[in-house]
This record gives structure tokens, sequence and C-alpha cells, in this order.
């Protein structure tokens, strides 16, 4: 459907009280307003991620990225490998993958 489309029709819907708390709840955690949030379900549009997500994308995709730098270098020094250093930068990876599942 065209998004310059003129909305200007009503559709009613009675619901139950924890239905609506769950709409309500639902369109809230995509950072949706109820009439954008009811379009996605009934018409299956596609969503836009909000600034959170694309921020923790990008963490991800970053941490990703370090995680796999470390196995080549691991993989390629075995036997010189510093150990300690290692450690301490998948403890931080740990750290940061905590906070991201908090923000979930």
């Amino acid at each position: 459907m065209d998004k310059l489309q003129n909305k200007n029709q009503f559709i009613k819907v009675r619901v139950t009280q924890p239905e609506k708390e769950y709409i309500l709840k639902n369109a809230e955690q995509l950072e949706m307003n109820i009439s954008d949030y009811m379009r996605h379900v009934c018409l299956q549009y596609t969503l836009h991620k909000s600034k959170n997500q694309v921020q923790q994308l990008r963490l991800l995709a970053s941490l990703s990225s370090n995680i796999n730098q470390i196995a080549r270098q691991v993989n390629t020094y075995k036997n010189t490998i510093n150990k300690l250093h290692l450690l301490l930068c998948l403890m931080h990876f740990e750290e940061e993958i905590t906070s991201i599942r908090k923000c979930i």
C-alpha cells in the first residue's frame, strides 16, 4: 500500500482488558503506535527497527567481528598467544553481551 495515501477510514474492534494490555505492551516494545502495530500485524507490513534495536545490532556485529579476529589469532599463533590477554578480551565480551541481554 502507498504510504502517502490518506488514512481516513476507521475500524473499531472490541477486545478484553488483557488483550488490550497485550496489544499496548507489544506496540510499546516495538516503539510503535497502536495504528502502526495493528497494520504490521494485520497487513503483514515489515517492521522498522527502533534506534535502540539498531544500536544493539551494531554492537552485536562489532562483538562478532572482534570474536572472529580473536579466533583467527588463536588459530594462527596457537603456541605464542598471550592467554591472559585472550581471557581478558573474552571477559570483556561476556560483559558486553550481558549488557545487551539486559536491554532486550
